[in-house]
Parts: C-alpha cells; structure tokens; sequence
C-alpha cells in the first residue's frame, strides 16, 4: 500500500529533477556562449541553488550534486566561476572547463530519473 511519504518522496524527485535540467539548460547556454550579459554561474542562476542552498545553515541540503561529491557549494564537482577567468564567459577556456560541469550534470540527470523510475515501480507494486 503506497504512502502519503512514499508519494511526497516522488515528487520531491520530480521536482529535483525539474531543477537538474533547468541547471543543464543553464550550463548549456554557458558553453554555447548564449547567455544574457547578467547570467553567471553564480548560486542567484543556478536551479539547484534555489532549490536546495540554505543561506542560515550555509549548508546544501540535499541537492543531488553535494549527495554525489559529499560536499557542499559543489566542492568536489567540475563546477567552474566565471570569475576564475578575466577573459570573461565568452573565452574558450572557460567553454570547455564548463562542459565538464554540463557533463556532470547530465550524469547525475540519469541517476536521478533512474532511481525516481526505481521509487515508482515501487509504489505501483505496493498497490
């Protein structure tokens, strides 16, 4: 018999979901060189930031990039600042250090719908 829990657990997961590929979509126009002059690769334009980050715990709960790294503010993951390099977004350094970050990404959308798929084969079976 599924749970009020079990089906909270599943959206929960939709919703993270939801903030990975927004955060894909992010780091795709990084690399493509497509995003506004005010888009950075700072935590005010990152999907998962907004979900997850807690400004009063300084913590990132349980935002699947810390879940996969075991650190918070994506110590641990090829996440790149813009800031790292004065040549700006644009230079083709930064490009290629951010499709690390994009392809990360997209490992982690993976496991993620593979273990939402896993929670609802899960609750269908408990029916």
């Amino acid at each position: 018999m599924k749970t009020i829990h079990q089906e909270a657990v599943v959206k929960r997961m939709e919703k993270t979901i939801a903030a990975i590929e927004d955060s894909i979509a992010h780091w795709e126009r990084l690399v493509n060189g497509t995003t506004s002059e005010f888009e950075t690769t700072g935590h005010n334009d990152c999907a998962l930031c907004k979900m997850f980050y807690s400004y009063s715990k300084g913590s990132c709960g349980d935002c699947p990039i810390r879940n996969r790294t075991g650190e918070s503010l994506c110590e641990g993951s090829p996440y790149v600042s813009e800031s790292n390099f004065p040549q700006g977004k644009n230079h083709p350094e930064f490009k290629r250090e951010a499709k690390y970050m994009l392809d990360f990404l997209k490992e982690i959308l993976v496991d993620e719908n593979q273990n939402l798929e896993a929670e609802k084969k899960e609750l269908t079976s408990e029916e």
